[in-house]
């Protein structure tokens, strides 16, 4: 299965966006091989990255929640058409939060955490969490594979 992710990059930070295609394709290919089969070869994700002023006015927007976050995500509202879903980050925040990681590394962890949500994953329970968890450390390995 093919993903097609378009970057929408409003920072004056580069990113290879087919990093980010190669992802988002493994881990959709690895989870719908566990879950179902797609009617669809080819499934777009949108993927937003911008400042944390434009994120909280995102997260006040649509989750009611006015302050700043590091990614949020929605699942495309159809499922008959091939739109997963969306991601947006907030660069600063990952900057911020990067520790000894690196940017890049920091920005693809986090589309990984926005892509497991618009899979149905979550981290409201603690049952949630290990779940979610389990797969973002499993997933990462798709990440150190990619960048080689």
């Amino acid at each position: 299965m093919i993903s097609v992710v378009h970057l929408i990059n409003n920072t004056n930070q580069q990113f290879e966006g087919s990093i980010f295609n190669e992802l988002a394709s493994r881990v959709i290919e690895a989870e719908f091989d566990e879950k179902v089969d797609s009617e669809f070869s080819e499934l777009e994700i949108g993927f937003i990255l911008c400042d944390g002023e434009t994120i909280r006015e995102m997260n006040r927007k649509f989750r009611g929640n006015d302050s700043k976050t590091d990614v949020l995500s929605f699942t495309g509202e159809y499922p008959s058409l091939p739109q997963l879903g969306d991601i947006i980050i907030d660069i600063e925040q990952a900057f911020a939060q990067k520790g000894n990681m690196s940017l890049n590394y920091e920005i693809q962890t986090l589309f990984l955490h926005g892509l497991l949500h618009i899979l149905g994953y979550d981290h409201i329970s603690q049952q949630q969490q290990l779940v979610m968890h389990k797969k973002e450390n499993f997933y990462k390995k798709f990440i150190k594979e990619i960048v080689r």
